[in-house]
């Protein structure tokens, strides 16, 4: 017979899973609007990835969809011409650049100095 600690720890489980599947559905459901040029529909399903992990406490996985976001702003400013769009790809950037790997982001950085300096 299962004990109630079990019982709890596989309905976690099940559930994180269900969310994780949620949260790349998400992505992958927003990367295809971004790619047809549907931004409003990119931007909910983008939002919606956001939501899944940010409401968990999963602060690395708000990295990719905040950029994926920041696509969507810049593709906006590009066709609107306004400056508010741009600002917005900007700071959603950054919010990506803050919550992502800094390890991985200081090793470009080096690697692009190191180009340049020596290429």
């Amino acid at each position: 017979m299962a004990t109630r600690e079990g019982k709890d720890a596989d309905i976690i489980a099940k559930t994180q899973e269900d969310n994780d599947s949620k949260y790349e559905e998400e992505l992958l459901e927003g990367c295809n609007a971004l790619q047809t040029g549907e931004l409003d529909r990119a931007e909910q399903h983008f939002a919606a990835a956001l939501k899944s992990v940010h409401v968990q406490g999963q602060h690395k996985n708000e990295a990719e969809p905040l950029y994926k976001l920041s696509e969507v702003y810049l593709q906006r400013g590009i066709q609107s011409g306004d400056g508010s769009d741009y600002t917005k790809a900007a700071a959603l950037c950054n919010a990506a650049l803050v919550r992502s790997k800094r390890e991985y982001i200081e090793e470009a950085i080096q690697n692009t100095r190191k180009a340049v300096i020596c290429p």
